[in-house]
């Protein structure tokens, strides 16, 4: 069994910094006595709850809707509001089993939905081993080319956007 011997700080053996020379002698070694830690310790916490404690943020609404492709729930996706109104602010959020929540700040949104799927038996082999090749299925009428608009607002109804490959139906 192999025993070290450890003085009371450990860290002697380190040279002496030029701010530790500085200072040395200077009230800073008072630190070391227990009441100024403690003290130091309580106004670390209490300054962290007081930062901690209120809210200064925006005033966020949670928006929960659903999105359905060609008549069926929207497997898995995400859905991004826009904002149209001052700011262009962006939220985003999943899209699961057809159903999302998304918060945001209130006003008139531009809607974007995308989504993507592996397509059967075909592999990129570009960088030597195969890999899946996936494709954007959603088309882009209801994303970088969206005219889907929502209005997010407190007791609004749900919205439910439903997408097809139907070029009249928006």
């Amino acid at each position: 069994m192999v025993r070290f011997l450890v003085s009371f700080n450990e860290f002697d053996w380190l040279p002496q910094s030029s701010a530790d020379a500085f200072f040395a002698g200077n009230g800073i070694e008072e630190m070391k006595n227990s009441r100024s830690r403690f003290t130091l310790a309580v106004m670390f916490v209490l300054s962290f709850l007081v930062g901690c404690s209120a809210s200064n943020g925006p005033d966020l609404i949670s928006t929960n809707g659903e999105v359905k492709w060609q008549n069926e729930p929207l497997k898995e996706g995400r859905i991004t509001f826009r904002m149209l109104d001052a700011g262009g602010n962006v939220f985003s959020a999943p899209i699961e089993e057809g159903y999302f929540k998304i918060e945001s700040l209130p006003g008139k949104m531009k809607v974007e939905i995308i989504a993507s799927r592996l397509i059967p038996g075909k592999f990129d082999n570009s960088n030597g081993t195969p890999e899946p090749v996936g494709e954007m299925y959603i088309p882009a009428r209801y994303n970088s080319r969206s005219e889907l608009t929502y209005v997010v607002e407190r007791g609004a109804d749900s919205p439910v956007f439903e997408l097809s490959t139907d070029e009249k139906k928006i």
